[in-house]
């Protein structure tokens, strides 16, 4: 019940449709009370043999009572329908701006098939109970008292007879919605399985296609479909159970009350024939009311569990990412520290232990070390991406802990180093930085990042669409077209995550040696195994196992770490054997 409250507050915006079609409604339910009644007079004039007028008076009455019934019917449909696809458009965009402002940890340990399952499917179960569903509703009890009422005034016994049964009716109904929602959730989580198959092996398929893996994929997929069948099934053969028992039930009480009727008219004379067909017609409109009440019981048995699915994301911890928010840009320094920082993904790993370190404002600082040292981790908490366990981390003195996520984004910008690219042009990919950038600007960045002189080679230039996460570029070029993005932002604070791991070493020089130029008195912070950015560093961090194992100048290091020493002798020494290689390379790409 809880959940229903709380799915109706959505309807609340559209009440005054909701009531039109309300007034639509009671129009059509009095007019369908009148015409079994007319039926019934019908039958007595027939058989009393009235005059003709009568009859054709009677024709009239039925013909526009069905006339105007089925103009109110199309108001109240239309009224309904617009009204839930409102609700509709109004529950997927709260649910996509929740996804937007939920944390990276929320993310982590979701499916994006579920997700967009919950976008989808679930929203549609939902939609139903909080428009169709509410005025469904009304409808039937509106049906089911009026006939009660009227079936009594027609004969108290009949009724008596005939409505005996509604108790257990009833009780039945009960049962089967508590066995309903726990099938439908459980069909609802099947989809949402089978959702994140399809979009992984689709997303996926080159993979798939490199290990000829289509039939494990296949099999795959086949199993959740067979999961969602099944539950979906045993959903579908607890409703038609219900549907069954409805259609027994009645048939016996229509037969019961036909051998009483015939009784109370030729013996008791207490009704006419006309009444008992009336008595009959209105059993018939009592029968698919009480049947369709099962529906509606197992329909929001469904968007009970769909409305359960969508408040656990609803309700998950995020920030307001739609208030707009200041830069302080202006002000900021860039100094960062970080003091006995601790971060692990889960409580068994420990990814950052007991890190302290001090970054002075607008230094440059390249930090290495073995894979899985945690120097992708350290970044992606000075953007709070994530919280660290213990620890306080600050910016100009200030904790990230208590500043605001969209503000901090303003001033520290990041490039990593698989970038996502969306499906459109390589401009509008460029301006996501900044979305009211001029073309000089985005020309500008682009000559920085090594990129303008490619994309004038292509037909449609900046124009040109990059297809899904920019699958028609080279990992090179979508890592120069991030460097680009990230720079048209223009933040206070740069972090580069092995942001240049894809471009050939030439290309590489040349872009450090603007990018640099550009970044003179701005924070950059360099996660690298490559060693090509240290003679641009201010200080060099090597991190391993999640502590700082040394910090110093690159002659520093290259004195007192072995480690630093013998890594980079050894670069240097394959960069010079690869170089006419990575030369001809470039030029094949059209990079040069």
């Amino acid at each position: 019940m809880a959940i229903l409250l709380r799915l109706f507050k959505y309807a609340k915006p559209y009440r005054y449709r909701l009531i039109s079609a309300y007034c639509c409604l009671l129009i059509v339910t009095g007019l369908t009370y009148l015409i079994p009644w007319i039926l019934g007079l019908a039958i007595d004039s027939a058989l009393e043999n009235r005059e003709h007028m009568q009859f054709i008076v009677l024709a009239f009455l039925i013909l526009s009572s069905s006339l105007i019934r089925g103009l109110f019917t199309y108001g109240q449909h239309y009224l309904s329908e617009s009204t839930s696809q409102l609700i509709s458009q109004d529950l997927r965009n709260s649910l996509f701006q929740k996804y937007q402002g939920l944390s990276f940890s929320f993310h982590d340990q979701q499916h994006t098939g579920d997700l967009m399952s919950r976008a989808t499917a679930d929203i549609e179960a939902i939609r139903w109970v909080v428009s169709d569903g509410i005025l469904r509703g009304v409808s039937l009890i509106t049906m089911i008292l009026g006939i009660t009422v009227i079936l009594f005034a027609i004969s108290w016994e009949l009724a008596s007879v005939s409505l005996s049964f509604i108790p257990f009716i009833l009780w039945r109904g009960t049962t089967i919605a508590k066995q309903l929602r726990i099938c439908w959730l459980k069909a609802q989580e099947a989809l949402g399985g089978m959702t994140t198959v399809l979009q992984e092996s689709i997303t996926g398929i080159q993979a798939t296609k490199s290990f000829n893996a289509e039939t494990y994929e296949h099999a795959k997929f086949e199993s959740t479909t067979a999961a969602v069948y099944q539950h979906s099934l045993k959903a579908s053969l607890v409703h038609s159970s219900n549907g069954a028992f409805f259609t027994f039930i009645f048939s016996s009480i229509t037969g019961i009350v036909l051998f009483l009727g015939i009784r109370l008219i030729n013996i008791d004379q207490t009704i006419s024939p006309g009444q008992l067909a009336q008595f009959i017609f209105y059993l018939g409109l009592l029968a698919p009311s009480v049947r369709m009440a099962g529906w509606i019981i197992s329909s929001l048995s469904r968007g009970i569990a769909a409305g359960d699915r969508f408040f656990k994301v609803i309700d998950a911890d995020s920030y307001d990412f739609d208030t707009p928010k200041v830069s302080n840009n202006q002000h900021l320094r860039g100094e960062i520290e970080l003091g006995k920082v601790h971060f692990s993904y889960s409580d068994n790993i420990a990814i950052l232990k007991n890190l302290n370190l001090k970054i002075p404002a607008g230094t440059t600082v390249v930090i290495t070390g073995e894979p899985g040292s945690g120097k992708s981790t350290l970044l992606q908490l000075l953007l709070k991406f994530y919280n660290p366990q213990s620890g306080m981390i600050t910016i100009d003195e200030t904790e990230i802990a208590s500043t605001d996520p969209i503000a901090l984004r303003y001033d520290v910008g990041i490039v990593f180093q698989d970038p996502f690219l969306f499906s459109t042009t390589i401009l509008d990919n460029i301006r996501y930085g900044k979305e009211d950038a001029t073309m000089a600007e985005v020309v500008s960045v682009s000559e920085i990042s090594q990129l303008h002189q490619f994309v004038m080679t292509l037909p449609q230039q900046y124009e040109t669409l990059v297809g899904e996460r920019g699958i028609t570029l080279s990992g090179g070029q979508k890592q120069r077209l991030a460097i680009a993005r990230c720079l048209l932002s223009d933040p206070k604070i740069i972090l580069l995550d092995d942001a240049t791991s894809n471009i050939d070493v030439l290309t590489e020089s040349k872009l450090l040696t603007n990018l640099f130029a550009r970044l003179t008195g701005k924070t950059t912070i360099i996660a690298t195994h490559r060693f090509s950015s240290t003679k641009f560093a201010d200080l060099i961090i090597i991190l391993q196992n999640g502590t700082i194992q040394s910090v110093g100048t690159h002659s520093e290091l290259m004195v007192s770490d072995n480690y630093y020493k013998q890594l980079y002798a050894y670069q240097n020494t394959d960069s010079h054997k690869s170089s006419e290689q990575l030369t001809e390379q470039s030029h094949d790409e059209g990079l040069l």
